[in-house]
């Protein structure tokens, strides 16, 4: 018997154990063209926060930028096509 739950893996575990839905939705408004205020607004954060959260995305995610967070959640299909959990138009 296995010790391993049964529970399907998230799809944002294709990044990082500890990246969270939270990652997710604020990665995708940025790709959707936000700022890092106005992420922070939508979903009801501090942009330090927003920041913050996204630092440890970096870290996570192996890259040092926005641009580069974004094109990888896109590949792995985190974010994108049809894919957003939080949003909408600009």
């Amino acid at each position: 018997m296995s010790d391993e739950p049964n529970e399907v893996a998230s799809p944002e575990s294709k990044i990082h154990p500890n990246f969270t839905p939270r990652h997710t939705a604020i990665l995708d408004l940025l790709s959707q063209g936000f700022t890092q205020g106005e992420v922070a607004m939508r979903l009801g954060l501090s942009p330090e926060a927003v920041g913050q959260m996204m630092s440890r995305a970096y870290l996570m995610m192996g890259v040092n930028n926005v641009a580069s967070a974004v094109r990888k959640a896109m590949e792995l299909g985190i974010i994108g096509s049809g894919n957003a959990s939080v949003g909408g138009s600009k």
